[in-house]
């Protein structure tokens, strides 16, 4: 898991960084360990208004 941050919040991480969050879904991988089960799955863009 090179460089990957467990306890990253991604949802708002996308969020922080201006995008809109315009599908997600939340998702279990269900033979994963435990600690890297939850994952989020969607489509975010830009609002049109930014520059």
């Amino acid at each position: 898991m090179g460089n990957c941050h467990l306890n990253r919040d991604t949802e708002q991480a996308i969020l922080d960084q201006g995008f809109e969050i315009v599908q997600i879904d939340r998702e279990s991988m269900g033979k994963a360990l435990p600690i890297i089960r939850p994952t989020i799955r969607g489509i975010a863009r830009k609002p049109e208004n930014s520059e």
